[in-house]
């Protein structure tokens, strides 16, 4: 089985390199065309793996992008793709996965895109054995368990019962 990417990307030269490098590794590719806004209902319909998001031109809908996926599917790693090294700040904050740096050297490419399909399949395997019971009585705040090769998973998003 093919596992998809969702990739926004505001070159067109960058965009077809990086289609021909991923499907080489049998990807699928479903590209984002230029900030669209149905990109939510894009993903929710593509059931991508992973999604690559371009900094370069539109920084902040870059953020607004990985924050508004981030709350619709919090288990959905979304790296950044920009040539700037000085904006680690922004990642964080918006809560980018990974980082990877234009131009792209093809062997981190891989091993950052490889390395997000294990840690997804990883993720579906435990959400199948996980039984949710509920919050600790007189506790608040949310709960969350930290995979090592991951970032954090909501419990609350990993309940069997829905």
């Amino acid at each position: 089985m093919h596992e998809t990417i969702v990739i926004q990307e505001t070159d067109a030269d960058v965009m077809r390199a990086l289609t021909v490098a991923l499907e080489l590794e049998n990807f699928i590719i479903c590209p984002i065309e230029n900030c669209k806004s149905d990109y939510i209902d894009l993903i929710d319909q593509a059931r991508p793996h992973l999604v690559m998001l371009d900094y370069r031109l539109s920084g902040d809908n870059c953020i607004d992008m990985c924050r508004a996926i981030k709350s619709r599917f919090p288990y959905l790693p979304v790296i950044a793709m920009s040539c700037n090294s000085n904006i680690h700040e922004h990642f964080d904050k918006a809560g980018f996965d990974a980082y990877i740096r234009k131009p792209f050297d093809l062997d981190l490419l891989y091993l950052i895109v490889h390395k997000y399909k294990q840690v997804r399949k990883r993720i579906k395997r435990r959400k199948a054995h996980l039984k949710w019971d509920g919050k600790p009585e007189g506790t608040s705040g949310t709960y969350f368990a930290i995979h090592p090769d991951c970032s954090p998973m909501f419990l609350n998003d990993l309940r069997t019962d829905k």
